[in-house]
């Protein structure tokens, strides 16, 4: 009888320890980064340091048990202290990256434009001003972008390089938007 009891009580506390651990919460929010080519130890590692879970081992075990290590996908990813450490691992697993959501309103320059993007730390300050348009838009009379950002939202996943590649996702522009070397900047 005694070992049977002891068998539950060992069992139970396995349990409860279980229950507590997939509950940890994480420990801060903010974007985390994971980069092309990081795999389950050095994206485990990276949470850890920067301070978003306090141990490793129950992500790590999690994706692992998962059978999911090779399908962890690279950007930037935003962790907020209501997550625990599973909804941290689901959204690297499926990808759900960070957007930054800009609005273009009815009317806005290109200058107005342009600022609303930098402000938000997209691009550098008068890129989409400087955007130096491709031969076949100037053949049909365009010499900038002006004219050609239509009220829309657009979803950015992550601060661009530069304009080019922030504007190539606009829904108002000829697809595909054809973006420049730099040496045609």
């Amino acid at each position: 009888m005694i070992k049977k009891n002891i068998i539950f009580l060992f069992i139970f506390v396995i349990i409860l320890g279980l229950v507590f651990l997939w509950s940890l919460p994480v420990k801060k929010s903010g974007l985390f980064e994971v980069k092309e080519g990081e795999g389950l130890s050095q994206i485990t590692e990276n949470l850890k340091e920067q301070g978003y879970i306090k141990m490793g081992y129950p992500f790590s075990v999690y994706v692992l048990l998962k059978d999911r290590e090779k399908d962890l996908k690279y950007g930037v990813y935003q962790i907020n202290d209501d997550n625990n450490f599973l909804t941290v691992a689901n959204k690297i697993i499926q990808g759900e990256t960070y957007t930054e959501k800009i609005t273009i309103p009815e009317g806005f320059t290109l200058q107005q434009i342009d600022k609303r993007f930098s402000e938000a730390g997209l691009i550098q300050s008068n890129e989409l001003i400087n955007y130096k348009v491709p031969d076949d838009w100037v053949e049909v009379g365009a010499t900038s972008l002006e004219g050609f950002l239509f009220p829309d939202s657009t979803g950015l996943s992550e601060p661009s390089e530069d304009a080019y590649t922030a504007i190539s996702c606009h829904p108002s522009l000829p697809s595909p938007v054809p973006i420049p070397s730099a040496s045609q900047r």
